[in-house]
């Protein structure tokens, strides 16, 4: 009989956070309620873990954290961790560098136990580019926010296609290039854009429609970070089903919400 493979440390760790979670997670957030994969890269991860307060004054208000499941077994919650991700090529340990959005809403590389801040005014997610550049969206003003390539070598910030409206949601394509939702246009759609602050950014979906005046070929912004399928994207609509977006021509289908018969 062939011996069974032993599970990798990320997936180890997802079980036993399915499972309860594990013994080391629990003291660090007292009892966990949910997590989500946040990145993973070269056998590490990182999860982004809802936990249950202990006090009892806390209105049992859950609290969100991040924790560094390292490719050589060792685990840690990154402290006033909001969201983060993972540089590439340097995942085998707890000194791997990562870049992180705190409770303060600012970016920041962190490696082991030394933070250095590269912006400020942060909100959703960063997305790391290269080994040396980060998108993340910034906020200018209440409903107002665009994209900043942000890079680790000492070079200022700089925002990446910017205009009126909100820019969040950024996603790198395979091609170097970066999806991203935005509401320039009144109805909030996704744009392509390459990663250059010089570049110019095409709108992908919705070219055409007006606030208020929406038709049926309107394509609503992804309910949860898209997918890449070749030269397709497959975004949820949040309602069950998938839309799916040529990244050349623009050409969209949906594919309807299935539904299975019970016996």
């Amino acid at each position: 009989m062939a011996p069974m493979s032993r599970p990798s440390t990320p997936a180890l760790l997802l079980l036993l956070l399915d499972a309860g979670c594990a013994a080391v997670l629990v003291s660090w957030v007292g009892g966990c309620s949910g997590h989500s994969v946040l990145d993973q890269a070269d056998g590490a991860a990182l999860l982004q873990v809802s936990s249950r307060p202990t006090m009892v004054d806390s209105d049992d208000v859950p609290v969100m954290g991040v924790v560094l499941s390292a490719a050589d077994g060792r685990e840690t919650r990154l402290p006033d961790a909001r969201a983060a991700a993972l540089w590439p090529g340097a995942a085998a340990s707890l000194d791997t560098r990562l870049v992180v959005v705190d409770a303060d809403a600012r970016l920041l590389v962190q490696q082991g136990a030394s933070r250095r801040q590269l912006l400020d005014g942060v909100v959703g997610e960063p997305v790391v580019l290269d080994n040396q550049r980060v998108i993340v969206a910034r906020q200018t003003e209440p409903g107002e926010s665009d994209l900043w390539v942000v890079t680790d070598d000492g070079q200022p910030p700089r925002a990446l296609a910017a205009a009126p409206g909100a820019d969040d949601s950024a996603m790198v394509l395979h091609d170097g290039r970066v999806l991203f939702v935005s509401g320039r246009s009144g109805v909030a759609s996704l744009w392509i854009v390459d990663a250059d602050p010089m570049a110019t950014p095409r709108q992908l979906t919705n070219v055409g429609q007006r606030p208020g005046a929406l038709t049926s070929l309107f394509v609503p912004p992804p309910a949860t970070r898209p997918t890449q399928q070749g030269s397709i994207i497959v975004s949820d609509d949040g309602e069950g089903g998938h839309w799916l977006v040529d990244l050349d021509s623009g050409a969209v289908a949906r594919q309807p919400v299935v539904v299975k018969a019970v016996r």
